[in-house]
């Protein structure tokens, strides 16, 4: 094995630890069908983990960029407005 191959294999099992750890700790266990929105996230968190401030940034100029969604739209929303009103 060349000293370029180990050490790609030490940053892919240093980073992987990292992602278990990470999901351990913040959200105590990952559904399936959500994996990728989980690992999109650490993506983000880890490519900006030097500049804290440029994920601030990243999000306010995505937010910023593009119209609230409609209540409507959010998962789940169609589930909730079926219930009946409190009252």
């Amino acid at each position: 094995m060349s000293k370029g191959a180990k050490s790609v294999v030490l940053f892919a099992d240093r980073a992987i630890g990292n992602l278990q750890q990470w999901l351990i700790g913040t959200y105590h266990g990952v559904s399936r069908d959500q994996l990728q929105v989980y690992l999109d996230e650490f993506v983000f968190r880890h490519n900006r983990r030097r500049l804290p401030m440029a994920a601030f940034q990243t999000l306010l100029g995505l937010g910023s960029g593009h119209k609230p969604t409609p209540y409507s739209r959010i998962r789940g929303a169609a589930d909730l407005s079926k219930r009946p009103a409190d009252g």
